[in-house]
């Protein structure tokens, strides 16, 4: 049998928000489950309607850093974003918060306030505000408590930074289309 679709080795198709499965490089019709034949038949009906949502998206970058303020917004907009404000301390984004943004990119470490407490307000303000933070702490705590306050994701700053924040805004909208469907749909089955 003929492949069905040519998948590179690292693909991954989303069948909900909390797992993803492999499929194999040359993989036919017989060799995918149900499950996996579901995932690629929404992710090919939908990936379009994400794609073209995503770019009208506001993004407020929450960093002290004028160099990760920088590269992230130059970043986002080489992506293709173009509704993008930068904030270099918590007090000034919080002034703009009643703007309503749709993700923020938060640090946690920003000199005049903590990046947990920011985050606390925000969901306070709007649980529905997608929140990732993408800071130089390492310590496990400070991303697990950030995971428990209701951040979508925990990026360390390295060398890749750029690529996990890509990575992390692409599933994100992935969750976002599929909550939104579930809304519509009454909690149902999206196929």
């Amino acid at each position: 049998m003929a492949p069905i679709f040519p998948f590179s080795g690292k693909s991954f198709l989303k069948l909900d928000a909390f797992r993803t499965m492999p499929i194999p490089k040359s993989a036919t019709v017989a060799d995918l489950a149900p499950c996996h034949f579901l995932a690629l038949k929404w992710f090919l009906t939908n990936q379009t309607t994400i794609m073209a949502n995503k770019y009208d998206s506001r993004i407020y970058i929450v960093d002290d850093d004028p160099f990760c303020l920088a590269s992230y917004e130059k970043h986002l907009r080489g992506q293709g974003y173009e509704h993008i404000s930068s904030f270099q301390n918590g007090g000034d984004f919080l002034v703009q918060l009643t703007d309503k943004p749709d993700i923020v990119l938060l640090d946690y470490d920003l000199g005049d306030m903590n990046g947990l407490d920011i985050l606390k307000q925000i969901k306070r303000f709007n649980t529905n505000i997608f929140v990732i933070f993408a800071s130089a702490s390492q310590e496990p705590e400070v991303a697990a408590e950030s995971l428990k306050n209701g951040a979508f994701d925990y990026i360390i700053k390295d060398e890749h930074v750029l690529e996990h924040i890509t990575t992390t805004l692409n599933k994100l909208y992935v969750v976002k289309d599929y909550l939104q469907k579930r809304r519509r749909n009454g909690r149902g089955f999206i196929f």
